[in-house]
């Protein structure tokens, strides 16, 4: 199979199943949308007891290039999704375990690998038809 391409300075760059695969780097980096979400039981007050923690070390994440963006939900008052760049759901998971509130037990994800969109190419075979 033929991985379509794309240069970035002199260095190609393959997507292959979702990741984009740097070749002369050998790396990998899928998108994952992350939803963290509490534990059944745990109240609210020890949450926020370990906030601080937990807030620096998903800035840990951001500095080392995993965490790429953090938001929170307008429809969820305190609830925050993250979207990281790993080379596999493992990966991710294993990240996210360093997390003070995963080592707690006191949240589990829900993760969601993510690729580009490839749909809009049947649109345009159409309309060149």
């Amino acid at each position: 199979m033929v991985l379509p391409r794309l240069y970035h300075g002199d260095e190609a760059i393959a997507r292959s199943e979702g990741a984009w695969v740097d070749r002369k780097k050998r790396l990998c980096s899928m998108k994952i949308l992350v939803m963290p979400k509490p534990m059944a039981g745990v109240p609210r007050e020890e949450m926020l007891k370990h906030a601080p923690a937990e807030i620096r070390a998903v800035w840990k994440l951001y500095e080392q290039g995993i965490c790429r963006e953090f938001y929170t939900r307008l429809d969820e008052p305190g609830c925050v999704l993250l979207m990281l760049e790993c080379a596999s759901v493992e990966a991710a998971q294993e990240a996210l375990g360093t997390l003070p509130f995963a080592q707690l037990h006191l949240i589990h994800f829900d993760l969601i690998p993510l690729g580009p969109y490839s749909g809009l190419s049947q649109l345009f075979q159409q309309a060149g038809s």
